[in-house]
């Protein structure tokens, strides 16, 4: 796992990595504690987490709801990958959860898988949960990822907008505009990206 920490105006101060040795059922919790040593006054994180894969995971039940979803039930946004099942002869579907642990309703949660393909390649697949998500509102997904079959591991980052509230202090409606602060995070996340 890796921690970005950023200062003002969304610059990066530095970066933290923790090895997290053993292994974590599908849909399990493995709970960690470290110190990051000479860690500066910072303004925000974000977290990426990578992983291998050991065994096959289980594709997502017939119903349609995932199994084995299991959140830290944070005051966050969470994140949780339940399954991933062939698609084909190329592809991967991923299955996973959204969980918005906020006070207050989120949108447009946007999940990007980066898959560590059989011949050593990265690949990229997206998706985005559409809509509001109240506060501990969870939402399934599913994001496919073409030419992944035979993936060595993969790993994900996420964002999402926060509803900005209107002048008067109450939520604003869905169809409201970012932020200046939205949008100066999204420009941040942007360059972040094309950096890794």
């Amino acid at each position: 796992m890796t921690l970005i920490f950023y200062g003002p105006k969304k610059k990066e101060l530095t970066r933290y990595t923790v090895a997290v040795p053993g292994e974590v059922p599908g849909g399990g919790v493995k709970p960690l504690e470290f110190t990051v040593p000479g860690l500066p006054s910072y303004d925000a994180f974000e977290q990426n987490v990578a992983y291998n894969r050991l065994d096959p995971l289980a594709p997502p039940a017939a119903d349609g709801k995932l199994q084995g979803a299991v959140f830290k039930q944070t005051g966050e946004v969470e994140v949780v990958f339940t399954g991933a099942a062939p698609a084909g002869a190329r592809d991967v579907t991923f299955s996973g959860a959204v969980r918005n642990g906020k006070s207050a309703p989120v949108r447009d949660v946007a999940v990007t898988v980066t898959v560590i393909g059989a011949a050593g390649t990265p690949l990229e697949a997206s998706t985005v949960v559409p809509d509001v998500l109240q506060p501990r509102e969870e939402r399934n997904f599913t994001l496919t990822a073409p030419g992944a079959a035979g993936f060595k591991s993969y790993s994900f980052t996420f964002k999402y907008r926060d509803l900005p509230k209107a002048a008067d202090g109450k939520q604003a409606p869905k169809d409201a505009p970012d932020s200046e602060e939205q949008k100066q995070r999204d420009a941040a996340q942007k360059a972040l990206e094309r950096a890794l």
